[in-house]
């Protein structure tokens, strides 16, 4: 997975915001008709990715965007539906490194890739299973895209972003 390595925090913060753990497929195959979603026992709600065909990439953007091509994800997945949270974090981990710690729902903040990784291995711990990980690239993007073929999950147009989430530009810093 490309990590960009001025921004290895930003990378984690996506990816532990965790609508980025996701469970590998293979006790999917054992089920005839998988869960459409199921809760762990930290209160971490999953829901299932269905396999799919997409086309990754863009014709402008990051050399490693470029170009578009077509990637199939061969097997559903289960995706975490919200952000791993503070008191989820310490309940695993039994610290919180994040920047406004308080709120245990607020989402869990200034890990790393290296911490994401050690989160994992205490969660499969905990749970007695070896299923959670990081999703890849084309798991995280087939899912975020949601069957859209537009640039973005809600379009193409960047212009139209701050009626779909909050940034920078529109969060009157």
């Amino acid at each position: 997975m490309h990590q960009p390595q001025a921004c290895r925090t930003w990378l984690l913060t996506g990816l532990l915001l965790l609508v980025g753990l996701a469970l590998m497929t293979g006790p999917l195959a054992a089920q005839s008709t998988p869960e459409k979603a199921f809760t762990n026992s930290l209160g971490m709600e999953f829901v299932l990715v269905p396999a799919g065909t997409f086309k990754m990439g863009a014709e402008r953007g990051d050399t490693d965007e470029r170009p578009i091509h077509q990637v199939t994800i061969s097997k559903p997945f289960y995706m975490g539906k919200y952000e791993v949270t503070q008191g989820q974090w310490q309940a695993v981990m039994g610290n919180n490194p994040s920047l406004s710690p308080g709120d245990p729902k607020r989402p869990v903040d200034q890990v790393t890739w290296d911490d994401a990784q050690a989160f994992i291995k205490k969660l499969n711990a905990l749970e007695g299973v070896q299923l959670y990980r990081l999703p890849t690239e084309a798991e995280w993007e087939h899912a975020a895209r949601a069957g859209s073929p537009s640039i973005y999950s809600y379009g193409n147009d960047p212009k139209s972003l701050g009626e779909y989430a909050w940034y920078r530009a529109n969060s009157e810093r």
